[in-house]
């Protein structure tokens, strides 16, 4: 019997405390058999009944949960008919536990049993049916269940694109969502959230920090085009651009462009009620658009901004609308397919901007012949909610708000998408029976809202739907309640079928691959416990109503601390996003019988040596230990200057490539792995600088890879995240996080959402963007070293501990940042992040013997090396022997001011400051080392104001250990300043 066989049947959770949402209906123990049976039947029923009871028991060949019943058994001529609870179909159903569970009832049957034909059912469902077709070998594969793909032009193309995606998702359309949002409460005549504020964050923005950063990019990678029915882009500002609101230029010929039909208009927000803003302005249409048409605006700051563009229905229109969007980056060209998703919000991408340059949307056709281009309105940034209800808007960014509002805002039709319930002011019930109800409507007839299906929509041919929630629910100290799929055999109208005709165990095929990658991939990377939790065939609003296949996915318990551990990690939101992306792939691929390739992890060991006039970068494709498939077959180079974004690519498909330096202007580079499945998220920045001329040469070496939750409680009678110990480190940026965690005391009782008991939370960082590890800190280093004539190349630390730093440098400068030894709460991985490994170690004793001057800066390279060690320890003893630091504490100050230490090293008096408390530019120090030096050997350099405690030390002419990451002083000027003062210090 297999692992997939046990718990297909076995695999159902018991003995959970779940919220009502998610509570089951008690099952009777059987159905007794009918009294006019004949003895044949009632002999035969006893006998299945044993063998259930056995099964439950675990005592035969296929065993099941204990929450199997019978629902009702016959004997009907030849056939005997086992019709099973529900619960049967909980877990996975595979080949060989079909095959398992006939061979045990057959044999239970006896001779005269077995002489019938026999046909175990669940909820109706043949048990053969529930195996997915991507699980079969042996079984036919169902036709029925296939859902045949549209064979037409996909809503957006990037034909700049130079790699080919032929074994992803490209043009596939994925309507994807993120919980629920900010909403308005009649009742309280308020808006507030959904759900309850607990550990650090709210169901209604927890998903979105696993859909944003992660399983979007990922699905977008792959070739897909998703759409989101809320907005995506945390940016606070917003431009619209449109002909009725602002001055739009257009090209040479503009009476070629004519004003026609009715389109987007700001008028005159916040919109109150059902006023729809694509109805108050009007369009442009052109039959012959040589001159492309120009939208141009002023931004009110620098930074990156999604770009939207909306147009009009026009029976006529082209499949290639081309618009160039002009960013720091280049050019970037979309193609539109204009005869499908007119009168919304079209997303092409996210690009930087600079504010001292004029925006720039171009529109023209792709062909050279006449073709009709309707053009409206071009948005840039999310900005701040202005949908009012009862004359109050949100006062929160759109990103944050609800489905019910952006989509009102997006165009879309009230009573038949954002106002289902046809109230007034049921936004709670709008808002999650809209998201469906959004994606019938972009498909249209005959799959439109179930209102009315014959609505033709938008035509946008809408592959799949995901909801992606996660549960409410506590369970025991050690547990954790792991992931539930909900998916629907029924359909809103209780038909069995799409309207296409296609049967509906589709979506349990969805549910079924997604939750398998999903567990197999958290249980090898994270919990090897990881609870593969039930699927249920439920008329939950956002399984039932979608008219293409599609799941609702209940990840984890928001309100279970064991759960929260996970759901708080950078690391396991990337695997977890990971998993769902390649379910959904691997489930469409399945659908469309074609070959899924997953894309491959981003490169490491990236290493630059300058061999003249040429910067000769190297790096290593990284295993993917789930998917040995998924290796690359190229490699995308992404280069930048200090003026520029990252934009059009080089291609190599070798693992090295020569780049022309541009003497006197920092260059920087980051590379992505592409496959036939599409590309990888990119690898950490690289940054370089050749002063024109001879000059010192320094090596920045890149070693903070830290990505991590907050400190955890774990106590007997304290659960939670102590982020006074370690906030943690986000990826990128945290969009989740509303404040800091103020109830610790387990079995703290919920009272209402306001006040929720253990894990409550405040709330105020609501709606604020918070730091974390972009990978690119080499670029802040260099900027200063360059301003103190040096030239400066970079590296990263496991090319380093591989060998490739072998080049003599006048300065090395290794940036810790928050790098630290950190533990997963399972044995999985064991420890991650060490700030010096002892290779790491040994190299920098090297250079220290060699006499090359070494900068070293983090928050925790002192407590890493020493705290807790005995004085043995070969770490404590290059702490002590090679750098001349003791450990003095982990937090030696908070203020973020930093003074002289009375060495001389800076002017007496003279201070800086770095970020010491959250925020949205720079990760920050929230728990600085306090380092110590040893008398004869080093001497203090500089003291945080507040303690006085010794914030770097150093050893003339050597080097140099600061408790703080350089990369976090508040101004570049100052930066610079303390740079100069390095380097003087360690030319004596």
């Amino acid at each position: 019997m297999t692992d997939l066989l046990y718990r297909g049947f076995y695999g159902v959770l018991l003995g959970l405390t779940l919220s009502a949402c998610t509570t089951s209906r008690p099952i009777a123990p059987h159905a007794p058999v009918r009294e006019e049976a004949s003895r044949l039947e009632q002999r035969l029923y006893r006998k299945t009944a044993l063998l259930l009871n056995d099964c439950r028991a675990g005592a035969c060949e296929a065993p099941l949960s204990p929450l199997v019943r019978m629902d009702s058994f016959a004997v009907d001529g030849g056939a005997v008919s086992l019709f099973l609870n529900p619960a049967a179909g909980y877990g996975p159903i595979r080949e060989d536990a079909v095959s398992a569970w006939y061979g045990a009832w057959h044999e239970a049957l006896g001779r005269k049993g077995r002489a019938l034909s026999s046909k175990t059912y669940v909820a109706q469902h043949p048990l053969e049916s529930l195996v997915p077709n991507a699980y079969r070998s042996q079984l036919d594969r169902d036709t029925s269940r296939v859902f045949p793909r549209e064979q037409v032009a996909p809503w957006v193309r990037f034909p700049s694109r130079p790699y080919e995606v032929s074994a992803g998702l490209d043009g596939r359309h994925v309507g994807l969502w993120h919980s629920h949002g900010w909403y308005y409460e009649p009742k309280l005549n308020r808006w507030e959230w959904q759900r309850a504020r607990l550990f650090q964050t709210v169901e209604d923005v927890l998903p979105m920090s696993f859909v944003l950063p992660y399983l979007a990019p990922m699905l977008e990678d792959a070739g897909a085009v998703v759409v989101l029915p809320r907005e995506r882009d945390p940016q606070r500002h917003m431009v619209i651009i449109d002909q009725d609101d602002a001055p739009t230029q257009v090209g040479a010929d503009s009476l070629m462009w004519l004003t026609t039909g009715t389109g987007f208009s700001r008028g005159r927000p916040p919109y109150e009620g059902d006023v729809n803003p694509f109805t108050l302005g009007t369009l442009l249409r052109n039959t012959a658009p040589a001159n492309p048409l120009t939208y141009a605006s002023a931004l009110p700051e620098s930074g990156r901004y999604a770009v939207y563009v909306s147009y009009g229905f026009d029976p006529n229109a082209t499949d290639r609308a081309r618009y160039t969007v002009h960013h720091l980056g280049g050019e970037t060209t979309v193609d539109v397919n204009q005869q499908m998703g007119w009168g919304t919000w079209v997303y092409l991408g996210t690009y930087a901007f600079d504010e001292a340059d004029a925006i720039r949307v171009s529109l023209a056709s792709a062909r050279h012949r006449n073709e009709v281009v309707t053009a409206d309105a071009v948005r840039l940034g999310g900005g701040m909610g202005d949908v009012a209800r009862h004359g109050q808007t949100s006062g929160r960014p759109r990103y944050l708000e609800g489905a019910r509002y952006y989509l009102q805002f997006a165009g879309m039709p009230d009573t038949l998408v954002y106002r289902v319930t046809g109230l007034a002011d049921d936004d709670y019930r709008d808002d999650y029976q809209s998201r469906a109800e959004w994606v019938n409507y972009l498909r249209g007839a005959p799959f439109g809202p179930n209102r009315n299906r014959a609505e033709g929509g938008l035509a946008v041919p809408m592959d799949y739907s995901m909801a992606f929630h996660t549960d409410a629910g506590v369970t025991r100290r050690d547990t954790t309640i792991g992931t539930l799929m909900i998916y629907s055999t029924t359909g809103a109208q209780d038909d069995g079928a799409f309207p296409n005709g296609v049967d509906r165990l589709a979506n349990r095929d969805a549910a079924d691959i997604m939750q398998t990658e999903l567990v197999r991939d958290l249980r090898a990377t994270f919990e090897p416990q990881w609870t593969r939790r039930a699927m249920w065939d439920r008329n939950y609003s956002e399984a039932v109503r979608p008219n293409v296949p599609g799941v609702l996915l209940e990840l984890l318990s928001h309100q279970n601390f064991y759960d929260m551990r996970y759901g708080l990690d950078p690391a396991f939101r990337f695997t977890a996003a990971r998993a769902l992306y390649k379910g959904i792939g691997r489930f469409l691929a399945e659908q469309a019988e074609t070959t899924f390739v997953p894309t491959p992890l981003p490169i490491e060991h990236l290493h630059m040596v300058q061999e003249g006039p040429e910067m000769v970068l190297s790096w290593e494709a990284t295993p993917d230990p789930l998917e040995p498939g998924a290796e690359p077959t190229g490699y995308l180079i992404y280069v930048r200057t200090d003026s520029t974004d990252f934009g059009q690519p080089l291609l190599t498909q070798e693992t090295t490539i020569r780049l022309p330096v541009q003497t006197g202007s920092h260059q920087h580079v980051q590379i992505r792995a592409f496959n036939a499945g599409g590309r990888s998220f990119p690898s950490e920045t690289l940054s370089w600088y050749i002063q024109p001329g001879g000059a010192p040469r320094a090596l920045v070496v890149n070693a903070f890879d830290r990505v991590a939750p907050p400190a955890i409680i774990d106590t007997e009678t304290y659960q939670g995240f102590a982020a006074m110990w370690d906030e943690g480190v986000p990826d990128g940026t945290e969009l989740s996080f509303i404040g800091e965690q103020h109830s610790f005391i387990e079995g703290t009782p919920w009272s209402d959402d306001d006040a929720p008991g253990h894990g409550a939370s405040h709330a105020n960082f609501e709606g604020k963007v918070v730091a974390g590890n972009t990978r690119d800190y080499a670029r802040i280093h260099g900027e200063a070293l360059v301003a103190s004539g040096y030239s400066y190349l970079s590296t990263t630390d496991d090319a380093v501990t591989a060998g490739r730093a072998t080049e003599a440098f006048d300065l090395v400068d290794v940036l810790l940042g928050e790098e630290r030894k950190t533990y997963r709460p399972t044995e999985h991985g064991g420890a991650q992040f060490e700030a010096l490994p002892s290779p790491m170690q040994a190299w920098i004793s090297e250079l220290i013997d060699r006499q090359t001057p070494v900068l070293i800066t983090g928050s925790y390279v002192g407590s890493d090396l020493v705290d807790g060690k005995a004085e043995t320890d070969p770490a404590v003893v290059f702490a002590r022997e090679t750098l001349g630091l003791t450990f003095r504490t982990r937090h030696g100050g908070r203020s973020g001011q930093v003074v002289d230490g009375a060495s001389g090293f800076m002017q007496a008096g003279e201070g800086f400051s770095f970020f010491a408390y959250r925020n949205a530019e720079m990760y920050n120090a929230e728990a600085p080392d306090g380092l110590d030096p040893i008398a004869g050997e080093t001497e203090v350099l500089l003291r945080y104001a507040d303690s006085n405690i010794s914030a770097a030390i150093g050893k003339p002419g050597s080097h140099i250990i600061m408790g703080f990451p350089f990369e976090t002083i508040t101004h570049a000027p100052s930066r610079a300043r303390v740079m100069q003062a390095i380097i003087t210090y360690l030319s004596r």
